[in-house]
């Protein structure tokens, strides 16, 4: 909004040094709770030009841009001749309403006449060109994030589930009764945190461990999970947990 008004002002003393010299210009803002105001007015020029192109030799392209700028931002703007000069008068809002109205008055009038078939402003293609990579990042950066995330997620649980995968001739191998210490050498150096949804029972006191079945995930075995149960430090019982049977 304070860039808006800056423009404003900017363009309007410019208009009046243009079309006006000599003349005396006043420049007045005021800042309300919501909304904030802006007029720029010149006296009398030494000739008999009363405004931006009232003689023809002006454009009006400034006044164009002005009026586009205001109304980008929320505002409205009005400009026209005034007691033999000209005035320039600009109302923002702090925050941009949803809807923005078109300024009505002598300036959009002479807006649309001094405009070219078929041209835009540069700064409200510039406007639409920004609005538009917003838009486009708004939509892509989310989408990103969330590919990002799900493989990171995948990559960290294919870790893990190495890190914890018995093999399934290893578990073959097992017996019931044999010593833990006579099979560490093929157990995982990590336990999986998936459990048997509905485990069986296991000797009471015995302390199980659970390890995956493999850690490809288009494997058959994939989420199947081992619990090794063992007790006095001897295999108690060594189930094979299939399918939704684990979680």
């Amino acid at each position: 909004m304070e860039r808006a008004v800056c423009r404003v002002v900017q363009e309007a003393l410019t208009n009046s040094v243009k079309h006006a010299p000599g003349a005396a210009a006043t420049v007045t803002v005021r800042y309300g709770m919501f909304v904030a105001e802006v007029e720029v007015t010149n006296g009398p020029p030494s000739g008999s030009r009363t405004g931006p192109g009232a003689t023809g030799s002006g454009s009006g392209s400034g006044l164009v841009g002005l009026d586009e700028r205001v109304r980008l931002a929320g505002g409205s703007f009005a400009a026209g001749p005034r007691d033999g000069g000209f005035t320039v008068r600009a109302r923002l809002p702090y925050r941009p309403s949803a809807g923005v109205p078109r300024a009505d008055g002598p300036t959009a009038t002479r807006a649309e006449e001094a405009r070219p078939a078929g041209s835009q402003d540069p700064e409200r293609r510039r406007a639409r060109k920004g609005l538009g990579r917003t838009a486009v990042a708004a939509v892509l950066v989310p989408m990103v994030t969330a590919a990002l995330l799900f493989v990171g997620l995948r990559a960290g649980d294919v870790l893990t589930a190495r890190q914890s995968m018995l093999s399934a001739e290893d578990f073959a191998r097992l017996r019931v009764g044999q010593l833990r210490e006579d099979i560490a050498p093929v157990l995982p150096d990590r336990q999986t945190t998936a459990r048997p949804a509905r485990p069986t029972p296991f000797p009471p006191g015995a302390a199980c461990e659970h390890y995956v079945a493999t850690a490809d995930p288009f494997d058959d075995l994939s989420g199947d999970v081992y619990r090794l149960c063992f007790l006095d430090g001897r295999l108690a019982s060594a189930d094979h947990f299939t399918g939704r049977a684990a979680l």
